[in-house]
């Protein structure tokens, strides 16, 4: 569709400008790092969350709905990464670009801290997230497209068999 004009970032105190998201995704990080240690809030962390979502990784696109099944399933994936021993998600840095009032494309840098062999091994990787502002005043993710997470793992001998 087209659109007036060219389109523009929004500007840095905007409700989706750098420090709004940059904010955003370091409550992202704690609900995140809440969930390795055994205290994952579904409600907290489904907040993060529109009511329904997309999600592209290697394997596939996906829709989902921000519901039980979803908290669920989060709440199973902090188990996994605690038993292939992740220990924290650390936010290295946000660039965020507006795409129109309403939403912005983040793409967020990530360090993953796992323990392997008795010390600390790090992986870092790069997510992009869809991000809408709702009229609430609250932001919320609708999308995410992640790398090949199970591979960077094997690379780093994290998860594998002993």
């Amino acid at each position: 569709m087209a659109q007036d004009g060219p389109s523009h970032a929004p500007p840095p105190d905007s409700r989706l400008g750098q420090a709004a998201l940059l904010e955003f995704f370091r409550r992202y990080a704690h609900q995140f790092n809440e969930g390795l240690h055994g205290r994952f809030d579904e409600n907290k962390f489904s907040a993060l969350y529109s009511e329904v979502f997309i999600a592209a990784a290697p394997d596939g696109v996906v829709t989902g709905s921000n519901d039980a099944d979803f908290t669920r399933t989060s709440g199973e994936g902090f188990g996994r990464y605690r038993d292939v021993g992740m220990k924290r998600i650390e936010l290295e840095d946000v660039t965020a670009t507006g795409v129109d009032p309403l939403h912005a494309l983040a793409h967020t840098d990530w360090n993953a801290v796992y323990e392997v062999d008795g010390g600390e091994r790090s992986i870092r990787f790069t997510n992009a997230y869809l991000v809408r502002l709702e009229s609430t005043g609250s932001l919320k993710v609708f999308g995410w497209i992640t790398g090949d997470e199970e591979e960077a793992m094997r690379q780093h001998g994290i998860g594998q068999p002993q």
